[in-house]
């Protein structure tokens, strides 16, 4: 045993010795490397045109906005079909009143329409299309003679919604990443959604047969 620490403090002792010569310097530093390598990296910067790539970066992100990605799977309505979608979803967690009462439990199923009434109508369109433009104009136009015109919202599968605000002069929404024509199974536009008793009815337009 003492013969074990006495060869175990020897390698201790040259060890450190050993470790703390100094054998000075052979080939290429890690310093002088860094050095070379941050400096190429400032090279390259230099080189770049941060203003040409802010702008470039500032009209992709405007255009982006002004004309968003169109809906390719989504095509113009070639006969009227209609179809129902149940609004009922299934909570995956508790619902609970500020009042701390339970109002559903989680794993509750439940259709909004059982508590509330929707007489309003979403109106799915392709702005690219100039004839369902003037289409849903003249749905503006009848549902403002019926006092229902405010209940209307107007979806864009594609075109551009800043122009169409213009042009109609009401607030006008687009379907990013086509989550709501996905939801209600819409293939073709236009399209019309509104409440049919606790379902909804979703009807895809012909305006070339309807006009």
């Amino acid at each position: 045993m003492q013969a074990r620490l006495l060869l175990t403090l020897l390698f201790l002792m040259f060890a450190s010795s050993s470790y703390g010569k100094d054998f000075g310097n052979h080939g290429a530093s890690f310093q002088i490397t860094e050095e070379g390598f941050i400096a190429m990296i400032k090279r390259r910067l230099q080189n770049i045109d941060i203003n040409h790539h802010q702008e470039k970066m500032r009209e992709i992100a405007k255009k982006s906005v002004e004309e968003p990605k169109p809906l390719s799977r989504i095509r113009r309505s070639g006969k009227t079909i209609s179809h129902s979608y149940d609004p009922s979803y299934t909570l995956d967690k508790d619902i609970i009143l500020p009042c701390g009462k339970l109002l559903y439990k989680a794993g509750t199923t439940i259709n909004p329409l059982d508590h509330m009434s929707w007489n309003g109508r979403l109106i799915f369109i392709d702005a690219r299309d100039n004839e369902q433009i003037e289409w849903v104009e003249k749905q503006l136009q009848d549902a403002k003679n019926g006092d229902k015109e405010e209940h209307i919202k107007i979806v864009l599968t594609g075109g551009k919604p800043f122009e169409l605000e213009s042009r109609l002069n009401r607030k006008i929404y687009f379907d990013q990443s086509g989550e709501l024509t996905s939801k209600f199974n819409i293939q073709n536009v236009p399209a019309i959604a509104e409440q049919n008793g606790k379902m909804l009815k979703i009807t895809e337009i012909d305006i070339d047969s309807s006009s």
